[in-house]
């Protein structure tokens, strides 16, 4: 360990997002990433709340951006619970072993998404905006109030658009569908979609562990676009013209709740994010798609 740097405490950190946040936190931080690998010398297990307070007692800082994943199909009763507790259980959990180690760090950072908004149609939103009802809008709810628990000097919630990456997410999902021509627009095409590079994306969090910003934070790229524009970059950035679309209703007959996620209108902006100073590597779409994974 390099005792100059300062220690930061991540969970999920195996997924495609906490692989590059570690590249990035690692020339400025000591990572101390969590497992839930038995023998781990950082294991826990949140599903019991199972977690050393030793492990936390000197970290300046903790981020925690575990959950089940919400890109999977379908969406049962039994998926739902595992979707709220798999996010509220890692927070609470932290939240008891600090409380135990006596350690307030400088900042708590916790995942969330702009699905904590709803469906907002073409209402441009940006952090001030009420919360939604549906499912995925009350489950950010919970998991931001469960985060506001946790003792820090500031709570941070970033909330998540779509992240655009080679390694993982939607852009993974898509990429055999666009190039077979299976993938179109879902509905009309004329929902919002806020996106940001996995690159900006990283290095944003990395940003706000230093910056003078609290309280809930929109994670997502200035340019958002409509879904009819997004399938057709897409494709263009595959060699591949777009595919058939689908009609709203048949998507929502397939999928059930998880067509949510793909028929919300969301139109967000990074309001308090620009206004911290963070500047943005690639903030128009095709620079997104074309960012490469971030090594540092």
């Amino acid at each position: 360990m390099n005792q100059s740097k300062k220690t930061v405490v991540l969970t999920g950190g195996s997924g495609f997002v906490g692989k590059a946040l570690i590249n990035v936190l690692d020339q400025y931080w000591n990572v101390r990433r969590l497992s839930r690998t038995v023998g781990d010398k950082y294991f826990w297990n949140p599903v019991i709340g199972e977690l050393s307070p030793k492990l936390v007692e000197d970290a300046d800082a903790v981020i925690c951006l575990s959950g089940a994943p919400l890109l999977r199909f379908p969406w049962t009763k039994k998926y739902r619970r595992k979707l709220v507790a798999s996010r509220i259980n890692t927070v609470n959990t932290l939240g008891v072993a600090l409380r135990q180690s006596g350690n307030v760090p400088r900042v708590f950072l916790s995942g969330s998404a702009i699905g904590f908004y709803g469906n907002t149609g073409n209402e441009i939103v940006n952090e001030e905006f009420p919360g939604g009802t549906d499912f995925l809008a009350t489950l950010c709810q919970r998991w931001e109030e469960a985060s506001l628990g946790v003792p820090a000097k500031r709570n941070i919630q970033v909330r998540s658009g779509i992240v655009l990456s080679e390694d993982g997410g939607i852009m993974k999902a898509l990429a055999p569908l666009v190039r077979w021509r299976l993938a179109g627009v879902i509905g009309d095409g004329r929902t919002w979609m806020s996106t940001i590079s996995l690159r900006d994306h990283v290095h944003a969090i990395s940003h706000l562990l230093g910056a003078d910003v609290q309280g809930a934070v929109n994670l997502v790229g200035p340019s958002p676009v409509q879904q009819d524009q997004f399938m057709a970059e897409l494709a263009q950035h595959y060699g591949a013209k777009p595919g058939c679309g689908i009609p709203a209703e048949d998507a929502r007959a397939l999928l059930g709740g998880m067509a949510s996620v793909l028929l919300s209108s969301q139109r967000v902006l990074p309001k308090k994010l620009r206004g911290s100073g963070f500047e943005f590597t690639d903030p128009a779409l095709a620079e997104q798609f074309d960012s490469p994974i971030p090594t540092q």
